[in-house]
């Protein structure tokens, strides 16, 4: 069959040639030096071979069927000595199936600087079914019968239309079905029936387009066993390019399938292994020297996450000074020849600068080249045995004989059921050394006769059906022990078995927990039962499957009545589906929660009861199971409502006498004012009459009268506007630069005579009330006029700053999740007694005489009722002679 040569990309990935279309791709390398070979996953299957062993070139050759050897050969030397190119197609026997296959291979030979050949480089197409297609396409009917009964697939063919016409011979002895059985479309009854309708929908697919049919399925055997196939058909076309039939295979992939899943299977043991096991795991990668520890290690040594360096050397420099150039140099020696086992005892740091007795175990791993990239241990921590073994020389050396051998005991047993060979562990269960047992029969050694024809039983039977099994079983000696032993057929190249491999773990420590754990959730039922809430359990979805007892006393149902969502009969109608709609979203969430309802009793009554809700979730975080409680809140609830019912009567109350409060303070501020103001009228009228003729000491009265009555009638107009921050007031953008100007205005005289200077950043504009905002800047720019120094005019300075996030930390009283602006207001005054700063804010509260500094008390008290009204905050700093700043913080919406 002739073929073109392919095109080389750069990636093998990009490789598609352009026939064959049901063919798998696969790619491969080949030193010629050394003679290794690599082969991608697909490479392997396609020459049959199970394992992950390294491959040479001799294995390669060797696959080759003896007729295509030559050719093949020549073809390799031809192309490293002349062409540079290989292209060869040929045949393959399966180096562990057996199977014969047809492959193409076609690969490049890549030069070094000095045009010598460093490697061979390509990929491989199975053309199996290209060949076949080619042959039947050729073939008579009589012709294509023989050929397709001597093939080992399951082999169809059907009309243009789909209908099967044709099997072959191993068809019908893998179904047990007849032709008429299966002729037509009843072929799809022999698919499983979860894959019949994709098989189908596929099939169709084929059908109209003219392209290739290939899908994964499983068909059921004769004795009704399902095994998975790849199956795969081409079109056949005449001269004019229309279909004329259509050839199919189905190969049995099964135990590959099977394989894949071991794999995927040893990877989640290893995954729980070193989660569950209190042994510190190592991942060693010899290529980056880093180093991966599992969570035992952190407990183990009492290292948190932080604490442990992903290089190698978070282990090295742990060695005990004594014992790390022996460790270290034990281990790089495994690594060097090319080992695979490594194991020492030596001392390890703890965090807390103690050293624990290890025993640590190594496992290299090796490329196809033999060289070592990683290796894999475990760490234990033997602290309790070495001090053991200090004091008892006799139990040092059955710990070290534990310690230093695998745990596994591993025989092989040929066809007579005699020992082939044994692992030493076997002197643990008999008293006899592996050596002496070669050659004998179980019943020859110190084995009870019971275990004997038990063991001999299952044997027998994997001689006879070919298949692994499985047995458990306990060993006495002297101490209970139950082993669980795997017994495997061993095949040879004829395809018989030609022995049986043993692999017997100890389980005595699995057994134990699940004892204990059966034990354990026998006091949680019992535990359960004893206290006063009611208890439930239930499945990751919400399917509660047990309940307490005083779940069944309150409710007076029974489990049959309450699994599942049965509870939703007890509920109250009128809190169900609040309920439901809150529980379904928790289950999703996997989070604990809590929620109050009330539940109906078995008289009739319903009380209310909050219930809470925990998950039990399994090493990968996953929700395995909910336990809740319900505790009866009634009491408690019907005294929060006559509390809340107190509360509401209390704000109205107090909502009055506010009312009342303001209606009084505005009234007071009425009556007062006009006395005072009369008083102001008259002493006005004597100083403009008569304050001539009055005496010295008269003049002195007629001056205190009337700025008592100037000050009676500032306090009254500040306690005023004091009491009306409480009124609510429309907030609304406020221009604090608008507000400043006004300010000035408002202080024009007083800043001209004391010719002082305010100085000021851009202000923001924020949302607050006008008013207010007016008497604050206000009230602060004044305060910092009046307690200027008598010989220094005033230097007011404004700035102004943007907080959030961070920023705001050591203001825990503000909400941390708003921006706020920053002002700052520093002047050049008297200052303030850095332990007085809090006084000045309080109502009527002064440091200085009224002689001194005229004022009321109230409007720093005023200020910082402002500030707390937009939900801010305000404070003091300075020195007494240096100056004062008064720092607040405002919010920005």
């Amino acid at each position: 069959m002739p073929l073109n040569q392919p095109d080389y990309p750069n990636d093998k990935t990009e490789l598609t040639p352009q026939g064959y279309i049901t063919a798998h791709l696969a790619w491969w390398e080949f030193d010629p030096h050394t003679q290794a070979a690599v082969w991608s996953p697909e490479c392997r299957k396609l020459f049959g071979l199970r394992s992950d062993r390294p491959i040479t070139y001799a294995d390669w050759v060797g696959a080759i069927h003896p007729d295509d050897f030559k050719r093949a050969d020549e073809a390799t030397a031809e192309a490293l000595e002349k062409t540079g190119v290989y292209d060869e197609e040929y045949r393959v026997i399966g180096i562990d199936d057996g199977m014969l296959r047809w492959v193409r291979s076609s690969g490049k030979v890549v030069y070094d600087e000095a045009g010598k050949p460093v490697k061979v480089v390509g990929f491989m197409l199975e053309t199996t079914q290209g060949r076949l297609a080619s042959a039947i396409s050729e073939a008579s009917d009589h012709r294509l019968k023989v050929l397709a009964d001597t093939l080992p697939q399951l082999v169809w063919v059907t009309l243009p239309d789909g209908y099967h016409d044709f099997y072959n011979r191993r068809w019908f002895e893998y179904t047990g079905r007849t032709y008429s059985q299966t002729k037509g479309e009843g072929w799809n009854a022999v698919l499983h029936p979860d894959d019949q309708t994709r098989a189908m929908h596929i099939w169709q697919h084929s059908l109209q387009t003219g392209e290739a049919y290939e899908i994964e399925y499983r068909l059921r055997r004769y004795d009704g066993v399902y095994r998975w196939f790849l199956g795969r058909a081409l079109p056949l076309r005449d001269q004019d390019g229309q279909i004329s039939k259509w050839f199919g295979t189905c190969t049995d992939i099964h135990d590959q399938k099977l394989v894949n899943e071991e794999l995927r299977e040893a990877q989640e043991r290893f995954d729980l292994i070193s989660k569950a096991t209190r042994d510190a795991i190592w991942d060693w990668d010899l290529t980056t020297n880093e180093i991966w520890w599992n969570e035992g290690f952190r407990k183990l040594f009492g290292y948190e996450e932080e604490d442990i360096e992903p290089t190698i050397e978070s282990w090295t420099n742990r060695v005990h000074p004594e014992d790390k150039d022996r460790v270290v140099s034990s281990i790089h020696r495994v690594i060097d020849i090319g080992g695979k086992n490594w194991s020492d005892e030596y001392r390890f740091r703890r965090k807390d600068g103690t050293y624990a007795f290890v025993l640590d175990r190594g496992y290299a791993l090796h490329d196809e080249t033999g060289k070592p990239y990683r290796m894999l241990g475990s760490m234990q921590d033997v602290s309790a045995q070495k001090q053991i073994e200090m004091t008892l020389s006799e139990s040092e050396k059955r710990f070290r004989s534990l310690t230093l051998n695998s745990p596994d005991l591993i025989t092989r047993h040929g066809r007579d059921f005699r020992y082939l060979y044994a692992s030493p562990v076997i002197e643990q269960l008999t008293g006899m050394k592996p050596e002496a047992l070669i050659g004998k029969s179980y019943y020859e050694v110190n084995i009870p006769e019971h275990l004997c024809s038990l063991f001999d039983e299952h044997l027998r039977q994997v001689f006879e059906t070919r298949k692994p099994h499985h047995l458990e079983y306990s060993a006495a000696t002297d101490r209970e022990v139950f082993l669980n032993s795997r017994l495997v057929p061993e095949f040879d190249a004829a395809g018989e078995i030609e022995s049986v491999l043993v692999i017997s773990t100890d389980v005595t420590e699995q057994r134990k927990a699940e004892a204990s754990l059966k034990e354990s959730e026998e006091r949680f039922r019992t535990l359960s039962n004893s206290i006063s809430q009611l208890a439930w359990m239930a499945d990751a979805d919400g399917w509660i499957f047990w309940y307490n007892d005083r779940w069944y006393d309150y409710t007076g149902t029974t489990l049959e009545q309450m699994k599942g969502w049965g509870w939703q009969t007890v509920h109250h109608p009128d809190h169900l589906e609040r309920v439901l709609s809150f529980i379904r979203e928790a289950w999703q969430k996997g989070e604990p929660w809590e929620l109050t309802f009330p539940l109906r009793s078995r008289h009739g009554h319903y009380r209310w009861f909050l219930t809470k809700v925990f998950p039990l979730k399994n090493g990968e975080g996953k929700v395995t199971r909910w336990i809740g409680s319900n505790t009866d809140i009634t009491e408690q609830k019907q005294a929060e409502e006559i509390l809340e019912q107190r509360v509401r009567e209390r704000t109205l109350e107090l909502e009055r006498r506010n009312k009342e409060l303001e209606q009084f303070t505005y009234v007071s501020h009425h009556d007062l004012q006009e006395p005072i103001r009369k008083i102001q009228v008259f002493s006005d009228m004597i100083r403009a009459d008569s304050y001539e003729r009055l005496n010295d000491s008269s003049k002195r009265i007629l001056d205190k009268i009337a700025n008592s009555a100037k000050r009676m009638s500032l306090a009254l107009k500040d306690v005023l506007d004091y009491a009306s921050l409480e009124k609510p007031e429309e907030i609304r953008p406020v221009d604090l630069n608008e507000v400043l100007a006004d300010v000035r205005a408002d202080l024009e005289l007083v800043i001209s005579e004391k010719q002082a200077v305010i100085q000021t950043d851009r202000l923001p504009t924020l949302q607050a009330i006008p008013q207010q905002m007016h008497q604050l800047f206000y009230n602060l720019i004044n305060n910092s006029l009046k307690f200027a120094k008598p010989d220094l005019p005033p230097v007011v300075d404004i700035r102004c700053a943007r907080l959030s996030g961070p920023d705001l930390t050591i203001w825990p009283e503000l909400d941390q999740s708003r921006a706020y602006y920053r002002l700052d207001l520093q002047d050049n005054g008297i200052g303030i007694d850095p332990d007085q700063s809090h006084r000045i804010f309080s109502l009527f509260q002064r440091l200085h005489s009224r002689e001194a500094y005229p004022g009321t008390g109230i409007g720093l008290s005023l200020c910082k009722k402002v500030v707390e009204n937009h939900r801010g905050t305000i404070w003091a700093e300075g020195r007494k002679g240096e100056g004062a700043t008064i720092r607040l913080l405002l919010p920005v919406e």
